[in-house]
């Protein structure tokens, strides 16, 4: 006997597009839903990014205001007590009665950069050793002709000992900016560099340089800025 037909279920080809129709604008809506809500998910990530990039900008912008406030009061202390005058013992009572670490959260200290002509550097090493620094000495970084900008004062001072008499134009980077915040006449933030006082911590430090000049007006050129460079100091922190 021959072996009896299966009975099974025969579409007609008209039936089979039919369905196939369905399935294939089913598939197209998935993967366009798909797509889209991809998109749309990546669009709330950059947004979030986007917030997030904006509320860290403002935090560092209010950060470097606030330590540009602290600058501006050494730089009046500077003036009060005499542009030449300001001693290791004034400075001290001047950071003293401030918090430095409550009202400028991140900065190790903030201090006084001297302008000395290498003419004056001996004398000058001499002055700030007999003003309360029986060890002081000037310090290069990399060896230079040029007239040295030297770390006269800096508090708290037991955290930034290392600093103490570091010649800052020894070092391309601090120069720069030292350059810059003189000519510019405001305050000038360095690129990352490794501190002296934090070696452990490899181009993980910044200095904000704010250009202290005689009292009076301040010079409104570059050139006028470049005739009075001579007396200049820097605070910094």
């Amino acid at each position: 006997k021959g072996q009896r037909a299966r009975p099974g279920l025969v579409l007609p080809r008209a039936a089979l597009r039919s369905l196939a129709l369905p399935l294939c604008m089913g598939l197209l809506l998935s993967a366009a839903a798909m797509f889209w809500a991809e998109r749309y998910n990546q669009g709330l990530v950059d947004a979030e990014l986007d917030r997030a990039a904006q509320s860290l900008a403002r935090s560092v912008r209010e950060r470097i205001e606030r330590v540009e406030l602290g600058l501006l009061g050494a730089r009046a202390l500077a003036h009060s007590h005499g542009f030449d005058q300001l001693s290791r013992s004034q400075y001290r009572a001047y950071a003293s009665a401030r918090n430095t670490d409550a009202e400028f959260p991140g900065v190790r200290g903030i201090g006084v950069i001297r302008r000395v002509p290498r003419a004056q550097a001996e004398a000058f090493a001499l002055q700030a050793a007999a003003d309360d620094w029986p060890a002081f000495r000037i310090r290069e970084l990399t060896a230079h002709a040029d007239e040295q900008w030297v770390i006269e004062f800096i508090e708290p001072v037991t955290r930034n000992q290392q600093a103490v008499g570091l010649d800052i134009a020894s070092e391309p980077i601090r120069r720069q900016a030292a350059l810059q915040a003189l000519h510019n006449g405001r305050a000038t933030l360095t690129a990352p560099i490794t501190l002296v006082q934090a070696t452990g911590k490899p181009r993980a430090g910044f200095l904000l340089l704010e250009p202290v000049f005689p009292p009076g007006a301040l010079p409104s050129t570059a050139a006028e800025r470049a005739a009075s460079l001579t007396r200049q100091l820097l605070t910094f922190a």
